[in-house]
């Protein structure tokens, strides 16, 4: 989907920051976990285009 242009690194980040607080209601997702994968994706992807 990134490589198809749907979304900026910035608004995967924005998203995760607005859903964030909500991720309480769904206890079979871990939120670091989460954070951190889209962490890892966005500083690959970054250092793919350098």
């Amino acid at each position: 989907m990134y490589a198809q242009g749907l979304f900026s690194l910035e608004d995967l980040s924005d998203c995760l920051s607005e859903i964030e607080p909500e991720l309480i209601r769904f206890p079979s997702l871990n939120p670091e976990t989460l954070k951190r994968r889209i962490n890892n994706f966005t500083e690959q992807t970054l250092s793919e285009g350098s």
